[in-house]
């Protein structure tokens, strides 16, 4: 779940939690779903209603920049806004979420080594708003 706080510095940051139940979906579903308003507001209400989590990564994004079908695309982006604030971006590196791991094992960071604290900084960070309104169509 994707929540705003303050730094120490008084900046406002994103941060991310992932919560159980959760689900990852491949672009073919996130199509299946985004393009039929019934299942999609089904897939809300049961993300929501559980209070779980829609993990996604940046192949999840950068295959929805590769949308050439506009009405597909906002389709995309409604889904996306829709689930906010119950995602959680993943990292889909899986040598780099390994090291991660390795280093929590040994008494580093205890943040989600599974998290791309990268795809959520590029996120907040390309909000306009402050506080933030938060969508997929004004962060990319």
């Amino acid at each position: 779940m994707i929540q705003w706080a303050f730094d120490p510095g008084g900046g406002l940051v994103a941060k991310q939690e992932f919560k159980r139940p959760a689900v990852y979906l491949d672009h073919w579903a996130i199509l299946e779903i985004a393009g039929d308003p019934g299942l999609a507001t089904r897939f809300v209400e049961a993300l929501k209603g559980c209070q779980g989590t829609w993990a996604v990564s940046l192949l999840n994004l950068m295959e929805y920049i590769g949308i050439s079908d506009e009405r597909q695309a906002a389709k995309f982006e409604a889904l996306f806004d829709q689930a906010l604030p119950n995602l959680f971006f993943v990292d889909f590196q899986v040598f780099e979420v390994m090291r991660r791991e390795r280093e929590m094992l040994e008494g580093g960071s205890r943040r989600a080594p599974y998290g791309d604290a990268d795809t959520l900084s590029t996120f907040a960070h390309n909000l306009p708003d402050i506080p933030p309104v938060v969508s997929l169509r004004r962060a990319w």
